[in-house]
């Protein structure tokens, strides 16, 4: 009997393939941020920190050039070191009692937020800053979207690089029509 389970290695050339899949809509940068750094013990934040950190810098081949966990976070220092490249955020379950503080502090300043993070999604929602919120494997975050979020003048959903350039163009004609900019 043949096992049907790869190896590990195959298994890892699976992931990056999808990884670039899902990943591909991000347009190339040459530098970006990667905020919301585990600083606590639970080993399993830091191994998702780490798979992270290999993405961007060993198969994207960017620079991350500031790092900080929630306590350590200075918008100045990044916007200076980073300009107006992406930010990233530790997709691991570290966004506990504290995320709302601090996520507020993260992506007030934005003007634009792609992600497939609900919470990101929520409170740059609530918060007022355009989004972009994309799928994620349990569909979870497009019925959340199209149950609370459809009717939000500037909240998204997207699965395509088109789907997110139509977005951008109508938060464009929104911000210009409101005398703002997102750019």
């Amino acid at each position: 009997m043949s096992s049907s389970k790869l190896s590990f290695s195959d298994a890892r050339a699976k992931l990056r393939e999808t990884l670039h899949e899902r990943l591909g809509v991000i347009a190339p940068h040459s530098c970006c941020a990667h905020l919301n750094y585990p600083s606590h013990l639970n080993i399993g934040e830091h191994l998702i920190w780490l798979g992270e950190v290999d993405y961007l810098h060993n198969i994207r081949n960017v620079d991350i050039a500031y790092a900080s966990d929630f306590l350590s976070l200075s918008i100045s220092k990044m916007r200076k070191m980073i300009g107006c490249n992406p930010i990233f955020l530790h997709g691991g379950g570290n966004l506990g009692d504290l995320w709302t503080f601090d996520g507020y502090r993260q992506l007030s300043n934005r003007r634009f937020i792609i992600t497939n993070r609900l919470h990101v999604h929520i409170l740059s929602s609530l918060i007022g800053v355009p989004n972009i919120l994309m799928p994620n494997s349990n569909h979870k975050n497009q019925s959340y979207y199209q149950t609370w979020s459809q009717d939000f003048r500037d909240s998204y959903f997207a699965t395509t690089t088109q789907e997110i350039e139509m977005s951008l163009r109508d938060a464009l004609e929104n911000q210009s029509e409101s005398g703002g900019s997102l750019f």
